[in-house]
């Protein structure tokens, strides 16, 4: 008696059982569908990883805009600036990677 693995392999010998064109048509076709949802899934990403830039610089400018404006009205030091910068820092490497 064949084993199962025995029979597939004579059938992948013979060409007449085996009609290549025809059973490697969905195999194409679901390529086709698989290329489209990676574009797609890195397109997305990567205006996802935009916004997150954008608006990790709108906090940097918030941050440092308003450091400076205490600094410049009195209300802060420059360590505390130092620290604003050390806070963005450690925000942005959370936040990028």
């Amino acid at each position: 008696m064949a084993h199962t693995w025995q029979t597939t392999w004579e059938a992948l010998r013979q060409p007449k059982l085996m009609h290549k064109k025809k059973q490697n048509f969905p195999f194409y076709a679901m390529t086709r569908v698989l290329q489209r949802k990676n574009l797609r899934a890195y397109l997305l990403g990567n205006m996802a990883a935009l916004l997150q830039r954008v608006m990790l610089l709108g906090m940097l400018g918030i941050l440092l805009g308003g450091g400076t404006w205490y600094l410049f009205h009195g209300k802060a030091t420059v360590e505390n600036m130092a620290y604003l910068v050390f806070a963005y820092t450690i925000s942005n490497r959370i936040f990028v990677n």
